[in-house]
């Protein structure tokens, strides 16, 4: 008996030995999927792009307009004329007014604004006193001179300079004309107390410096101008 119970005890554990080992075999673990990810995945973090360098400034003393920007070749061309434009316009109105001395009036200029936003003086006068001295013909014919050294002071005389240096030339004559003309009545011993000479002279200068202004289309005599 005990040999058939040990039997059947070996038999059972056979049985279980080959149940285990007619088991189904595990799965193996398969490979998970690759994900796609968008940028918009709140579980990836973005990729920046890189930005923009900031465009560069003109370099310092660089020309530039009222925007800030770099002036063209073009532009450059012009203020380059304008500043040699504003530099003779200076000369000429100085050299006037430096000759002139009493005669003459401050400069006063006309400006253009070039490209670069900068005023450029492009034209100019000088206001210059051509009236004879009242009652002295010596004293005129003195003024005169400094009146005609200051229309012909630049070194280009405009037309304008020109005309004024005629007038002073007109009225020098004038004056010396009626300086020989009260000597010679001194030497005789007649006094000339009224002013009918000196107004003679007056009415002599403002008649002629209106002609000439009038064949210019203008009236002469008043300023220089560049």
């Amino acid at each position: 008996m005990q040999a058939v119970a040990g039997a059947a005890l070996n038999q059972s554990s056979l049985v279980a030995a080959e149940s285990k080992s007619s088991a189904a075999p595990e799965k193996e673990a398969r490979p998970q999927p690759l994900r796609l990810v968008s940028k918009t995945d709140p579980n990836v973090s973005e990729t920046k792009m890189p930005e923009e360098a900031p465009e560069a400034a003109p370099p310092r003393g660089a020309a530039v307009d009222a925007t800030g920007q770099p002036l063209s070749r073009e532009q450059l061309a012009i203020v380059d004329q304008l500043k040699s434009r504003d530099r003779e316009v200076r000369a000429h109105e100085e050299a006037h007014a430096r000759v002139g001395g009493q005669y003459a009036g401050a400069p006063h200029y006309d400006y253009e604004t070039g490209p670069d936003g900068n005023r450029y003086a492009i034209g100019g006068e000088v206001s210059i006193d051509v009236a004879p001295v009242n009652g002295d013909p010596e004293a005129t014919v003195a003024k005169m001179d400094i009146v005609k050294a200051a229309a012909l002071a630049p070194a280009e005389p405009s037309a304008q300079d020109r005309k004024v240096a005629a007038i002073a030339d007109r009225t020098r004559a004038l004056a010396q004309a009626e300086l020989i003309e009260l000597r010679a009545a001194e030497r005789r011993g007649e006094s000339d107390a009224d002013e009918a000479p000196q107004a003679r002279l007056q009415a002599a200068v403002e008649g002629y410096a209106d002609a000439l202004g009038a064949a210019a289309g203008e009236r002469a005599g008043v300023s220089l101008a560049a």
